[in-house]
């Protein structure tokens, strides 16, 4: 009786949640599931193995198995952390267009090694400069939401959707004191689901910055970077690279440039 209780109970749960809002949908799977008639947790849980199993890859089963009171899913393969800030007060105001986009890179820069240390992707992030709060009629924010095709943790491609969103919103002539990246939707790199209308050679993409990380592992943080990063900060005191590193990159696991913005 109380067996029965319990399934009813998380059945009725499940037919009140929104299929979007569960762990290792998102956003494009829920575009597909809605056309298959699947809005809720409790659709979702109805249908067959089979036909989880034609739909999606192991992670999406998983999370199937889950949601009919299943225990599939470790706690160990959960992200970390749900979401990750990067910020600063700069030491002194700066209203010039690349050497604020110099910082956000940055700061772009530390959470995207972040991500890749605890094997996540970044579904949605939100880039912001503001001015300081003593100024005259308080701070001023400036923001960007930036929402990825897919979620990744490519330090090369964020960094240009980050640029694209900051320009968009950038105003000259303003002393802005602060700024940051807020990497508002986290989620395990194994549970993403490719996109039929991806355009990037993501292998490619991952072959440059497992060099990157590799050399930065060997020879100090950030020792290669992108030229967008900035320079004045003190762990970024390699501007350029010499031919001796530069041939390393394209000989390390077939990485063939180092591609900048």
């Amino acid at each position: 009786m109380t067996h029965s209780r319990s399934r009813e109970q998380r059945l009725k749960a499940l037919a009140c949640f929104p299929i979007e809002d569960v762990w290792g949908i998102g956003r494009r799977n829920f575009r597909r599931l809605a056309f298959e008639g699947v809005r809720t947790a409790g659709d979702f849980a109805a249908k067959s193995e089979t036909w989880v199993s034609n739909m999606f890859s192991k992670p999406g089963v998983q999370t199937w198995l889950e949601l009919c009171g299943y225990d599939v899913i470790a706690f160990s393969e959960l992200p970390e952390k749900k979401s990750m800030t990067v910020s600063r007060t700069f030491s002194s105001a700066i209203s010039d267009r690349t050497k604020l986009e110099g910082e956000l890179c940055n700061f772009m820069a530390s959470c995207c090694r972040k991500l890749r240390a605890q094997h996540s992707v970044c579904a949605q992030f939100v880039v912001f400069v503001g001015t300081s709060r003593f100024a005259e009629g308080g701070a001023n924010y400036l923001s960007g939401v930036v929402t990825p095709p897919v979620p990744t943790s490519n330090l090369q491609e964020l960094l240009g959707y980050m640029l694209m969103a900051f320009r968009r919103q950038f105003m000259g002539g303003v002393p802005y004191k602060r700024g940051g990246v807020i990497m508002t939707q986290l989620m395990d790199e194994n549970a993403v689901q490719a996109d039929l209308f991806d355009v990037r050679d993501r292998a490619k993409d991952e072959r440059l910055q497992n060099a990157i990380d590799s050399l930065n592992a060997r020879f100090g943080k950030e020792f290669v970077r992108f030229v967008s990063q900035s320079p004045d900060n003190e762990n970024y005191k390699t501007c350029n690279l010499s031919p001796p590193i530069l041939n390393s990159v394209r000989r390390h696991r077939g990485c063939e440039k180092l591609a900048s913005f």
